[in-house]
């Protein structure tokens, strides 16, 4: 996994896949953390995304058994 710096006021993409037993984080299409389901994923029904941020714009993608979201810009 590589580190990913981010600047203040930089724009960056945030990808949360959903695998077959956790959820892959990516920022800048760098895999920056693996987090294995402590619930199961269609439980899920919010996604905390907090500090100092501005976010203009997210995605949500549904598969069958899959879900991303997507932050873009920020």
């Amino acid at each position: 996994m590589e580190t990913s710096h981010l600047s203040p006021g930089t724009k960056f993409d945030l990808r949360i896949n959903c695998e077959d037993d956790h959820y892959s984080v990516w920022v800048k299409e760098n895999l920056i953390g693996i987090f294995k389901f402590r619930i199961p994923p269609d439980c899920v029904r919010a996604v905390l995304i907090q500090g100092d941020i501005q976010i203009h714009q997210i995605y949500q993608r549904d598969t069958p058994s899959r879900m991303a979201i997507l932050c873009d810009e920020y």
